[in-house]
């Protein structure tokens, strides 16, 4: 009975120690309109503003955010964290599988709002630019994502936007859920540093 107890009382310390995923994935939508997709999305995570834009920033990183993330780096950097960043991303929906390169101009207001602007001429997109708005909420962060874009490729006419909203749904919960670990790891390993 004793080591039972014992057990128990390790295992609810181990648990302690392991960050909890609470991240929330409150809304996607995909709109298409002369041939530009506009995605829409709002997120809560579990995590401070702060540690949650470093992840979004931390570009030489971002296959951990998800495994679509090929390559991605800083191509300039700037101290504050702005700079060019290139990513190379691979994804398939149903049957067409597409790699899309971009390399974006970064600008950002420190915690709070990431802008990435496409070069179109360094880039498989026409037209990009994305932006993540950061607000502290209910001791976690609210974060507003919009891009608009335009391929400079062809898109099957069956991959409408009710599609894409479907396959974002599912692929985002995963990554949102990785951004949120990989912002409470942060924490964690500042928190510890500082003590």
């Amino acid at each position: 009975m004793r080591r039972c107890k014992i057990a128990i009382v390790t295992a609810w310390f181990a648990m302690q120690a392991m960050p909890i995923a609470a991240a929330d994935l409150l809304f996607v939508d995909v709109e298409k309109s002369a041939g530009r997709y506009t995605i829409t999305s709002e997120v809560w995570f579990d995590a401070n503003p702060v540690d949650v834009f470093s992840v979004l920033i931390d570009y030489d990183h971002y296959d951990r955010i998800s495994s679509v993330f090929k390559e991605s780096r800083y191509v300039e950097r700037n101290k504050d964290g702005s700079g060019i960043v290139y990513t190379l991303v691979e994804g398939c929906f149903l049957v067409v599988c597409r790699t899309i390169e971009r390399t974006e101009s970064l600008e950002i207001v420190r915690h709070s709002k990431i802008t990435a602007t496409v070069d179109p001429d360094a880039s498989d997109l026409r037209f990009s630019r994305a932006i993540w708005e950061l607000q502290p909420h209910e001791s976690g962060t609210h974060l507003r994502y919009r891009v608009e874009m335009e391929p400079d490729f062809w898109i099957p006419p069956v991959i409408g936007p009710a599609m894409l909203r479907w396959s974002l749904r599912r692929g985002g919960k995963n990554a949102v859920l990785r951004i949120e670990n990989l912002a409470l790891e942060r924490s964690a390993t500042s928190t510890h540093l500082s003590d």
